[in-house]
């Protein structure tokens, strides 16, 4: 089965709710009794109250990983034996868990069979910035001997605030890959960068002279971003 690089960059609007108590009026027709007055001599000092941690379900968290390995893993397995109806239905579960499945990919990251991590690092570029859960396990994988891992996985760490140099070292160097796949989605990458270096810059010129047509299209457009220093 054939396969390609893809990545997905975009914002995610975070909307944060708060939770308040309000004072509770007294049920109508109950009798209000007036509490006793104390005075600041009658009483101990009380420590400071301190936050209530949330309740976690773990056993609720591991189900959840386990079934999103689970549906991973009919996935991997359709690609290895090239089965399409078999891709279709397991990509379309994964596409459904979206980011609920982070988790239980990096474990995949980190212990997987090459096809399996590469697949894995596949749909976390295509989860874009919902994949940063992830970012130490994909910064792991920047110097991986496979080309496809290598791209993906600094692809979907320039969608994170802050990333790191080496991401920008890793999709320069992917620019001379033997795969056009691989160059055009480095070229592509690198315009998520706000600010590049002039060693990129200049190998993104070199690019705008390469054979094929997407990796000179997706070059020239990164540069465009880069104002005045890809002058």
């Amino acid at each position: 089965m054939a396969r390609a690089t893809i990545l997905l960059s975009g914002a995610v609007c975070v909307a944060l709710l708060g939770c308040g108590k309000k004072d509770t009026p007294p049920a109508s027709g109950s009798a209000s009794t007036p509490a006793p007055s104390v005075t600041a001599s009658s009483v101990e000092a009380l420590p400071d109250l301190q936050p209530v941690p949330a309740i976690v379900d773990t056993n609720q968290n591991t189900q959840a990983d386990a079934d999103a390995r689970a549906v991973f893993d009919r996935w991997v397995a359709a690609a290895a034996a090239n089965d399409p109806e078999a891709w279709t239905k397991a990509e379309q579960e994964m596409q459904t868990l979206g980011a609920t499945a982070v988790p239980a990919l990096v474990a995949v990251l980190e212990e997987g069979p090459p096809l399996a991590r590469e697949m894995a690092v596949m749909f976390l570029a295509q989860l874009g910035p919902q994949a940063e859960p992830a970012a130490a396990a994909l910064a792991e994988l920047l110097d991986d001997e496979s080309a496809l891992i290598r791209v993906n996985a600094a692809g979907v760490l320039t969608t994170f605030d802050g990333a790191p140099e080496s991401v920008v070292t890793t999709l320069t160097a992917l620019l001379s890959d033997a795969d056009p796949n691989i160059r055009t989605t480095a070229a592509g990458c690198l315009g998520n960068i706000a600010e590049l270096a002039p060693p990129a810059i200049n190998r993104l010129i070199v690019s705008l002279d390469d054979p094929e047509p997407g990796v000179r299209a997706a070059a020239a457009t990164t540069l465009s971003r880069s104002g005045s220093k890809a002058s």
